[in-house]
């Protein structure tokens, strides 16, 4: 898998997100509340990791 297909996938699962608004009630308010903080904790460490990588990479092509 490229970093980009999971790129997309991580943003495919906001979807979830969005499809909660179709829904009413307190359930549906406080499931969409846990899933936007999951979701952004996600893409937080999403972008942790790609930094890693670039430092990594670019370490790498300094050393050689």
């Amino acid at each position: 898998m490229k970093i980009f297909e999971l790129e997309q996938n991580i943003m495919n699962c906001w979807d979830v997100v969005n499809d909660l608004e179709l829904l009413e009630g307190p359930e549906a308010a406080a499931l969409k509340v846990i899933y936007k903080l999951k979701f952004d904790k996600l893409w937080e460490n999403f972008e942790e990791l790609c930094a890693e990588y670039h430092a990594l990479r670019v370490k790498g092509e300094d050393n050689g």
